[in-house]
């Protein structure tokens, strides 16, 4: 089977999940392997980062999914999924909410931008810092909904993300995937249950494992996070051909 493209989650997948923003950048090899790749077919990246920031780390993809799905660019354009306009004075609303909250310097308060500069999103991460209390985390919980916003706290994960809608991969997947006129096979690759949409509507799904426990992930494949950088570069040398045996996998 041909692959007709290949697309990524970011953060656990390309690059570190356990760096600042700041620290973060793709794998050593990530960048020559998306250039061949985009020889013989297609990469995208679809994140819950915005475009900004994944564009400064990869700046040759063939399309990025932004803020899980709100946003997609392809080259110069830009789409922004409908009913989400009318939200973005409610996020920044929420960020001066939970920044009050939130008194401690070492919180990290990441606003998730659309391609024009307008706030569609925000991540508070405390992975450097002293977990907020549960009950602080609960107020913000209550505020992102009263303002109809959607929030979502990661099991395990020191942040949360709250978005103008609920996020979907998927959908950023298969719109990517009909703009580009992609008729073959594609390939995802992701590390968390967020990325389970998309892995439901790639011909090719890949979990990436961090640690020895496997993440609860609707994929055919697992790979340990260290050897993304070997299974794209194997894959261009495959010439985009799937052989999972040729290939760092294991199957689920």
């Amino acid at each position: 089977m041909r692959l007709s493209g290949i697309f990524a989650d970011y953060d656990g997948t390309l690059a570190p999940k356990d760096v600042t923003r700041a620290e973060s950048k793709p794998l050593d090899g990530i960048l020559q392997s998306v250039d061949g790749i985009r020889e013989r077919g297609k990469f995208a990246v679809v994140s819950t980062k915005d475009f900004w920031f994944l564009a400064s780390r990869l700046p040759r993809v063939d399309a990025i999914g932004c803020i899980g799905g709100i946003e997609v660019v392809v080259g110069d354009r830009a789409w922004v999924r409908r009913g989400v306009l009318k939200k973005l004075e409610r996020v920044c609303e929420l960020f001066d909410a939970s920044a009050r909250m939130i008194a401690d310097p070492e919180v990290v308060f990441e606003v998730k931008s659309l391609r024009n500069g307008m706030a569609a999103g925000l991540c508070i991460d405390w992975r450097h810092a002293r977990p907020p209390a549960e009950d602080v985390v609960e107020r913000i919980k209550e505020a992102a909904i009263g303002f109809g916003l959607y929030f979502e706290k990661y099991e395990h994960e020191p942040f949360l993300d709250v978005f103008p809608a609920r996020p979907d991969k998927g959908a950023a997947v298969s719109f990517i995937k009909d703009f580009l006129r992609m008729d073959g096979p594609i390939m995802y690759i992701g590390d968390s249950r967020a990325d389970n949409p998309a892995f439901r509507v790639a011909d090719v799904s890949v979990g990436v494992v961090h640690g020895r426990e496997a993440p609860a992930l609707e994929c055919q494949y697992f790979i340990r996070f260290e050897e993304v950088p070997r299974l794209l570069s194997e894959l261009v040398n495959l010439g985009l051909d799937f052989d999972p045996s040729r290939l760092p996998l294991s199957r689920v």
